[in-house]
């Protein structure tokens, strides 16, 4: 697995600089470190305002818990809807629940099916040595809850 760039931009707008050798080799002596430990990743959702578009409510559902509930979005600050989740590693479909109404948005990727799910992905970035009871058992996509964030 390759390190990932640094966190910190250059300054200039452009793309992070590449990590070094020692950086990379710091990464791959920590992760080595780490491995038994449960790893999760950070899958921010929003549901942005529209031109003449309100919404009362917006949730959403996916295959992080075999699309068993509907998770509630909150208002965020200056409109729209928006929910930080974190979830195993590995690929996501989801849809949103606008009113009642289920839909895709068009800012995102979606399926190639008729229905047309959003696709969401969630990394490994975030160490969880205290797994949360509803991801103990499970660990991958098919089988286990969402951890919700609030206030994301």
């Amino acid at each position: 697995r390759s390190p990932p760039a640094s966190p910190q931009g250059s300054g200039s707008g452009g793309a992070p600089p590449e990590a070094t050798p020692a950086q990379q080799e710091a990464f791959v002596a920590a992760r080595r470190m780490n491995t038994g430990l449960p790893r999760l990743g950070p899958v921010a959702l929003q549901w942005p305002a529209k031109d003449g578009e309100e919404p009362t409510s917006v949730c959403v559902r996916g295959s992080w818990d075999g699309w068993a509930r509907d998770i509630a979005m909150e208002p965020a600050p200056g409109g729209g809807f928006r929910l930080l989740m974190v979830l195993p590693p590995g690929p996501y479909e989801f849809k949103f629940i606008v009113d009642g109404d289920w839909r895709t948005s068009e800012d995102m990727e979606t399926t190639d099916c008729v229905n047309k799910n959003n696709l969401v992905t969630a990394n490994d970035m975030a160490l969880a040595p205290f797994m949360p009871l509803a991801l103990k058992d499970g660990g991958g996509a098919e089988n286990s809850s969402a951890l919700v964030v609030a206030g994301a």
